[in-house]
């Protein structure tokens, strides 16, 4: 038994020692590109790990079978030495990993970067900053929730949408899911990406699959030769209209097969589809049923408003598929009620509410609310801009309801004394094919907080500050339609632009 024992620990400190050769070896070894392509695989490394940790178990089985107390416990030091080799060795191999996730060519930098510039989590931070901010609390619910843990836990339940009317919370949803899939699956790849009509960067399809291959191929970077062959025949023309759609929809296709293939977890998450292009949606739709039918370790989660054409497409998944906020009004009033605490406190602080006033802001959110998570955020701006004795008088000016508020914003606009130009303002703003820039927009920084809470400036840049108001404006009644003077707006542009470059 002790010549057992023995060789036990010969194969242990042999499996270590070949490890660590191989990562010294790995470290000093010539880092050129040729050399990167050819690093032994995470595979590799995994199967060394694996050896070490079947040569331990060994001596541990052994150590049970063998002797007194005393050598027992010399062998545990000795395994106990073993765990902590193992560890070390398991950072050497992460840092090897990182090194070969850095260090590519410049063919291939440039090939990552025309295929796409924006750092998907500056995006998403960028998001929640302009929301406000992401509350922990408000979206804590789904993550509980029986539907998105069906999804999460079921493989046969590839997708996961999350459906709702406008100002529901869809977008914190999602970032909040961003989050906790990183703490949930952190084996798991995880690429999202977040869609909003005004900005046209980011609200046609091409952009989506841009962005998500991106986002796999940053993590794992062997997946770059799906991108690299197209790209050396092709260029930068690989990622652009006409055909870009056809190209880039089969490289995702082809990552994700990959993926698939060799059984790796992989989560793909899109906000807003309802943001898109109209034909862009369809193909993009097509797409995402179709890889959540063929692919079982690849899993979508999706968000939009309750449009008919984004229900035909979807439907065939089945009723499991979805997550109607309709359908958790309780739990989605619930977060709600933490946001308004949140919002009021705030306001409070800000503008020095007594105790009775401050009560009275929170009660009346509270009862108006009807689950909108915008409907709250917007009559607090609104209130940021009334003085503190007057806020209960404004405040019952503003009625329930998305429609309703934007109705009320847009008499109240008529009646200010800077109405005539920033009717002018809206209906430019309105009718633009993409956001417009101060520049653009001479002289009108102080007055977009008098456009009745309809738009926002973010880096000098003009916004809405939510689809549904650009939508209202847009669809809005004749009586509006005539107020805002939107027939007028292309003469107002041209005005503008004239008075910019003279």
């Amino acid at each position: 038994m002790k010549s057992d024992l023995e060789k036990r620990l010969v194969d242990l400190y042999k499996a270590l020692l070949l490890y660590q050769m191989k990562s010294i070896c790995s470290y000093h070894r010539n880092h050129g590109y040729g050399f990167l392509r050819d690093l032994v695989t995470l595979d590799n490394w995994a199967v060394s790990i694996q050896n070490i940790q079947k040569a331990e178990d060994s001596l541990r089985q052994d150590a049970e079978v063998y002797g007194n107390q005393q050598s027992r416990s010399r062998l545990e030091l000795i395994a106990g030495h073993a765990e902590t080799q193992e560890l070390e060795i398991k950072s050497i191999s992460t840092t090897l990993e990182e090194q070969l996730r850095r260090q590519i060519s410049t063919e291939d930098q440039n090939c990552l970067r025309e295929l796409w510039s924006h750092d998907p989590y500056v995006e998403k931070k960028r998001i929640e900053d302009t929301k406000g901010g992401l509350l922990q609390d408000s979206f804590n619910w789904i993550l509980q929730n029986d539907d998105f843990c069906q999804w999460f836990e079921d493989p046969t339940r590839p997708l996961l949408w999350i459906r709702g009317d406008p100002g529901k919370g869809k977008t914190m949803l999602l970032c909040g899911i961003v989050d906790n899939l990183q703490i949930l699956a952190p084996s798991s790849l995880i690429s999202f990406f977040f869609c909003q009509a005004t900005d046209k960067r980011i609200n046609n399809s091409i952009s989506v699959l841009r962005g998500l291959i991106f986002s796999l191929v940053d993590q794992q970077r062997q997946l770059l030769q799906h991108v690299r062959e197209p790209y050396l025949r092709q260029g930068k023309s690989l990622f652009e209209p006409p055909s870009a759609w056809y190209a880039l929809s089969s490289i995702l296709e082809s990552i994700l097969s990959e993926l698939n293939n060799t059984q790796k977890p992989t989560c793909l998450l899109v906000d807003a589809l309802d943001e898109f292009v109209n034909e862009d949606m369809s193909r993009l739709l097509d797409f995402i049923v179709k890889t959540s039918k063929d692919l079982p370790y690849v899993k979508w989660v999706v968000s939009s408003r309750n449009w008919p054409q984004i229900i035909d497409k979807l439907e065939s998944l089945g009723p499991q598929a979805q997550l109607s906020l309709e359908l958790n009004a309780n739990s989605v009033a619930g977060a709600v009620q933490i946001y308004i605490e949140q919002k009021v406190v705030q306001l409070s602080e800000r503008k020095g509410y007594k105790k009775d006033r401050e009560e009275e802001v929170r009660n009346y959110l509270l009862e108006n609310a009807d689950g909108t998570f915008l409907w709250v955020a917007l009559v607090c701006q609104s209130l940021q801009r009334v003085p503190a004795w007057n806020a209960l008088s404004s405040l019952k000016t503003y009625p329930p309801g998305l429609d309703s508020f934007y109705e009320e914003m847009i008499k109240s606009l008529a009646r200010s004394t800077e109405s005539e130009i920033c009717k002018r303002i809206l209906a430019v703003v309105t009718v633009a094919r993409q956001p417009l820039t101060l520049q653009e927009l001479p002289a009108i920084c102080d007055l977009i907080a008098q456009c009745g809470s309809f738009l926002t400036i973010r880096d000098e840049v003009v916004y809405f500050v939510h689809q549904s108001a650009k939508d209202f404006l847009a669809g809005a009644n004749k009586k509006l339609t005539v107020l805002l003077e939107i027939e007028n707006a292309n003469d107002y542009i041209g005005i503008t632009v004239y008075k910019t470059h003279v």
